[in-house]
This record gives structure tokens, sequence and C-alpha cells, in this order.
């Protein structure tokens, strides 16, 4: 039996996650945002986007602790472990529209960690990509060890060698 004590907990969890889930998504935005940065080579930008994203991770830190304030109440009035307590436990345990609701929490944070993790993914791939090609840049202005390979009249590899460059303003 539903007790209003119990209704009052599933109360406060719901809006929590709905608190937290919209943290989520907006942290995926952020990580889109920065990815399109990142793979149009806006670097001046890349460092502000960065930013914006530890920003969303330091709020929705915030928001993790205050959900898990509210499911160890919640676990105590059930008389359960907060370790049992999970989404999966809640849709099964919950008397609905409770069940139904925490379901569709879960499977949008499911959704949305797999989305973070391939936007980060990717984003960790164009960092690679445009630190690899400064170092190649810098390496051919500067005489360094590579230089990269060009071939000579008779089509065989050799070295390529820095010479001395002018730059007027960017590269």
């Amino acid at each position: 039996m539903e007790t209003t004590r119990d209704v009052r907990h599933l109360e406060e969890l719901a809006e929590t996650l709905w608190q937290e889930r919209h943290l989520t998504e907006l942290l995926l935005y952020k990580l889109v945002c920065t990815k399109l940065l990142l793979a149009v080579d806006e670097q001046r930008y890349t460092g502000l986007a960065l930013n914006e994203v530890d920003d969303v991770l330091a709020v929705l830190r915030t928001a993790e602790h205050r959900r898990d304030d509210v499911v160890q109440a919640l676990a105590v009035a059930w008389g359960i472990s907060i370790d049992e307590l999970s989404l999966s436990t809640l849709v099964a345990r919950a008397p609905q529209p409770w069940a139904e609701i925490f379901e569709d929490h879960r499977r949008s944070f499911l959704s949305l960690t797999a989305e973070i993790e391939a936007a980060a993914s990717e984003n960790r791939r164009l960092a690679a990509s445009g630190l690899h090609r400064v170092q190649q840049t810098m390496a051919a202005l500067t005489g360094g060890a590579d230089t990269g390979t060009t071939y000579d009249p008779h089509g065989q590899r050799q070295p390529a060698t820095a010479r001395p460059s002018l730059l007027d303003k960017a590269l």
C-alpha cells in the first residue's frame, strides 16, 4: 500500500531525475557543439566550449549528490539498502504511474549515456587529429624531426627538408 510519505519521496525523486536528465541533455549538447568546433578546426573557441562542458559537469555533479540524498530517503522509507535501489528496482517496485515514469527515465539515461560516450570519443579523435596537424606544422616550420617525406625527381622517397619560412599573419 502506497503511503503519503512514499508518494512524496517518489515525486521528489521523479523531479530530481527530470532535472538531472535535462542537465545530461545539456551536457550532450555542449559536447556536440565542441565536436562541431573541433571538426571545422575553430581552435579559438575550443577552450570556451570545453569550459562550458566543465561548467555543466559541475552542475551535474551537484544534481547527482541531490539525487543520492533523495534515493537515500526513499531507501530508508522502503526499508532497503541504497545499493539495492536502482532505476530498474524502482520500475519493478513502484506503483503506477511511477513505474512508467522511472522506466522512461531509465531508457532516456541509457540512450543519453551512449550518445555522450560517442560524442566524447569523437571529440577525443578530432582533438588528437588537430594536435597532430599542429605538431606537423611546427615541425615543418622549425625543421623538427617530423618534417615528412617527399619524392625526388626519380620518384624515390626522401625526407623533406625544412627551409626558412616567412609567415605573414596566419597559417
